[in-house]
């Protein structure tokens, strides 16, 4: 059984580094090339503030999901 698994652990592994490394790249690229564009970095700025939103609401989504048993 091992040996089966193996192969899929270190798949998911590699594909985990990737996606990580390439979010760094991002999170260090972004602002570098909105302020390049031209724009002041007001919609930069309240993006923690919205992607903190969205994650409330999609858990009072579920919340309400779950209460109603579907």
């Amino acid at each position: 059984r091992f040996w089966l698994v193996l192969p899929a652990v270190l798949a998911f592994s590699a594909g985990l580094a990737a996606v990580l490394v390439l979010i760094g790249i991002l999170v260090v690229q972004v602002p570098r090339f909105v302020e390049a564009r031209g724009g002041d970095g007001r919609l930069l700025r309240s993006l923690p503030t919205l992607s903190a939103i969205a994650v409330m609401l999609v858990g009072v989504w579920l919340c309400f999901e779950w209460s109603q048993g579907r």
